[in-house]
């Protein structure tokens, strides 16, 4: 049963659709930290939200890029991207410089020798999902890569001062 699960929840529409939402995952925990009034509530994306998802399908997850909807506009504040956003029905819209800014960040990652041999090593495997019964609850989580020695997890900030502290 478990393996069962396990294979659903490779697909992004499981994983994060309603067969996924049974389960915990690492947004609950910064919830019942942060703020436990608003577990179970729905949290909604931030910004930096879908900027650290764009680069990472940048990264691991090139083919599903085609599926971010980008909008040259100035700011979230103009009347254009709100009208894409009524035209898209999303509450949120990538800005074309945020994905030129995030496409130069991923270039330079990708230059990143130590960096790239690590994540693409022959052998490794990305995107694997898991599941964990903790404390009486079912929790998923998604391993962005798993090599034979070790799991990177490729994580993005806007607050780089601060991420040692917010890593842990």
């Amino acid at each position: 049963m478990t393996q069962e699960i396990i294979t659903k929840l490779k697909d992004d529409v499981n994983y994060y659709g309603e067969f996924g939402k049974q389960f915990l995952s690492y947004s609950n925990i910064g919830t019942l930290l942060d703020n436990p009034k608003e577990f179970g509530k729905k949290q909604e994306t931030t910004s930096a939200m879908l900027k650290g998802s764009f680069f990472h399908h940048l990264m691991l997850e090139p083919e599903k890029v085609n599926d971010y909807i980008i909008v040259d506009c100035s700011t979230r504040n103009t009347k254009a991207y709100k009208e894409a956003c009524v035209e898209h029905d999303a509450p949120l819209l990538l800005l074309q410089k945020e994905a030129e800014e995030i496409i130069t960040m991923v270039e330079a990652a990708k230059k990143n020798f130590k960096f790239c041999s690590e994540v693409f090593e022959e052998g490794n495997t990305f995107e694997m999902p898991a599941i964990k019964e903790i404390f009486g609850q079912m929790w998923k989580g998604k391993a962005d890569v798993v090599c034979a020695d070790k799991v990177i997890d490729i994580k993005t900030t806007g607050r780089f001062r601060e991420f040692n502290r917010s890593a842990r």
